[in-house]
């Protein structure tokens, strides 16, 4: 009887708390915490908002918020044919397939004459992407020299090979030029542009020997000399 009797206390004591617990839950509940929407960045600030290089050369941006500290930034150009820009090759540069990388700061290059505008963008904290930018002008370089390598090239009838072409200022510095291609005799071996990096491709035809031969606008030529076997 007296175990009886105790079971029934706590039944009825814990019939007392059920509502006081519940009630508790419920207050807790309704006080939702208080979140702040006002965006940890405000602004972003991309530094020099100005550039001018010439072609073939390098330049350097930095992004930052409003206060001045620095900031990783999405960075993307307007125009990849006038002016390229990636972010920094240390380990914590983010890669992508939208855009070239992530960075607080950037490289730029000067590809060909013309304008672009190079982009640094910050959307983690905001409610809309806040962007800045920087103007860039590529001004032109005389290109003085033209380089096909191999100087001599073997090729097996039916097949292959690629070589490399380059454009060079008086300095060295490597230039985006327009080039033509011609083969001495088209029935031994052709050349044409390849869309594998900066590749030429040489096709071998028949045996025997010719040359191949780039040249530009500015009267400038090189050529390689190709045996097909």
């Amino acid at each position: 009887m007296e175990w009886g009797r105790t079971v029934k206390t706590q039944r009825k004591l814990l019939e007392g708390l059920i509502p006081i617990l519940m009630g508790l839950l419920l207050s807790a509940c309704a006080e939702k915490p208080t979140i702040s929407k006002t965006p940890l960045i405000r602004e972003v600030i991309v530094t020099p908002n100005a550039l001018t290089l010439y072609e073939g050369r390098y330049g350097h941006l930095r992004g930052m918020e409003e206060d001045g500290y620095g900031v990783s930034l999405v960075w993307t150009s307007s125009d990849y044919a006038v002016a390229d820009v990636w972010g920094p090759d240390d380990g914590w540069a983010v890669w992508n397939t939208w855009y070239n990388c992530c960075g607080e700061t950037a490289t730029v290059k000067g590809l060909k004459p013309g304008t672009a505008r190079i982009y640094g963008s910050w959307q983690y904290t905001a409610p809309e992407e806040l962007t800045g930018h920087c103007d860039v002008t590529v001004l032109p370089v005389t290109a003085r020299r033209i380089d096909i390598s191999p100087d001599t090239l073997t090729v097996a009838a039916d097949s292959f090979r690629w070589i490399s072409i380059f454009v060079y200022d008086s300095v060295g510095v490597e230039l985006r030029r327009t080039l033509y291609l011609r083969a001495l005799d088209p029935t031994v071996a052709t050349i044409s542009a390849s869309e594998l990096l900066d590749l030429t491709t040489v096709y071998g035809h028949n045996r025997g020997q010719t040359y191949v031969f780039a040249y530009t606008d500015g009267g400038l030529s090189d050529s390689s000399l190709v045996i097909v076997e």
